[in-house]
């Protein structure tokens, strides 16, 4: 895993210099069974001292010990990835811990750049959930057209989250009405959509592409 980040993260050093910190990053899982914010921050900051690479971003899952580490460690200039968001108001949560890291971090100076954070929300889980539930409950329904009104809204969850998250991600970062946060943060946070990918054979494989 480690030799594996070194050699990626080599691969991409040149877009992570020529787009000064914005791009090139690449992830190391810092997952398994970690009781607590501390055991996190410890363990990426293992990894990090282990790979030695300016563009590696430790990707925490969105635990409420997870978010609580993820702030700290973006305080501390470290670039932080927060995935398995499957609420908007944990993406929230996650958005904001991030943000309020980004506040706190020292001024990046010299060639250094100041690195990314980044709040992953699951989209195709999202919907393949709500699916599951339209249909269960179709299967129940004794009137054909309640049943077809159901069955219409296959589909529509992921989307419809996916918006619901970017509306969150630009009221956090102060690009919404109102801001909440310090523009300064804005660069260095990004949201970004996990598992575009369509689960569904019925549907088209870019859809949420």
């Amino acid at each position: 895993l480690i030799e594996d980040a070194i050699l990626a993260s080599d691969a991409l050093m040149d877009v992570y210099e020529s787009s000064k910190g914005k791009d090139g990053y690449v992830s190391i899982d810092v997952f398994g069974p970690l009781s607590g914010a501390g055991a996190i921050i410890r363990k990426a900051k293992v990894l990090n001292a282990a790979i030695k690479r300016s563009n590696v971003m430790c990707r925490i899952p969105a635990s409420v010990a997870g978010i609580r580490a993820g702030e700290t460690l973006a305080s501390e200039g470290r670039a932080v990835y927060l995935t398995n968001i499957h609420t908007v108001e944990r993406l929230k949560g996650a958005l904001t811990a991030l943000a309020n890291g980004l506040r706190k971090r020292p001024v990046t100076q010299g060639r250094s750049f100041p690195r990314l954070c980044v709040a992953g929300f699951s989209v195709n889980r999202i919907e393949a959930e709500v699916d599951s539930l339209i249909d269960e409950r179709a299967g129940k329904e004794p009137s054909e057209d309640k049943k077809a009104r159901l069955l219409a809204l296959r589909g529509r969850s992921g989307l419809a989250c996916g918006w619901r998250a970017y509306e969150t991600y630009r009221e956090i970062t102060g690009r919404g009405n109102p801001p909440l946060i310090s523009p300064l943060t804005r660069g260095g946070l990004r949201l970004i959509w996990e598992g575009a990918s369509q689960t569904d054979f019925m549907e088209s494989d870019v859809k949420f592409v």
